[in-house]
Order: structure tokens, then C-alpha cells, then sequence
């Protein structure tokens, strides 16, 4: 089914590295506060949830009441 792949899949430019894209910029924004009306969570391709990993070591020694024994032992 050669005829049913678009053009593009089959005619490449000859000289790939002559012609590079020109992509110079990008951009993006990041704003504090609640999520907007509408928006969904950021999902796994199983459409699970992304939960936030734990860093258990760093939960560990960030213990208010650890002795300097317990981090040796602990490191």
C-alpha cells in the first residue's frame, strides 16, 4: 500500500544537514495559584495519575529528632 503514504514519508531532501531547521526559540510560562477551570491532571499513558516520587532518604536525615549516631548509621 505504497500509494496510500504521503509524500513526505517517501521524497527526502537531499543534503538533510545542509538545510537544518531553523529553530532558535522557545518559550513557555509557569504561573502560581489554583489550576484553571477545566484543566486535567498530568496522566501516565495508563491513564493513572502522575504522583510525586518520595525521596526516602531525604525523609531520613530531614528528621527533626535524628542523633549524630543515627545519620552515621543512617548514611
Amino acid at each position: 500500500m505504497a500509494a496510500a503514504r504521503p509524500i513526505e514519508l517517501r521524497a527526502y531532501p537531499e543534503d538533510l544537514l545542509m538545510a537544518p531547521l531553523d529553530e532558535r526559540v522557545a518559550e513557555w510560562s509557569v504561573t502560581a495559584g489554583p489550576a484553571p477551570a477545566g484543566a486535567k491532571p498530568l496522566t501516565l499513558r495508563d491513564g493513572k495519575a502522575v504522583v510525586t516520587a518520595r525521596d526516602r532518604f531525604a525523609e531520613l536525615i530531614a528528621a527533626p529528632n535524628l542523633t549524630p549516631g543515627v545519620i552515621l548509621i543512617g548514611l
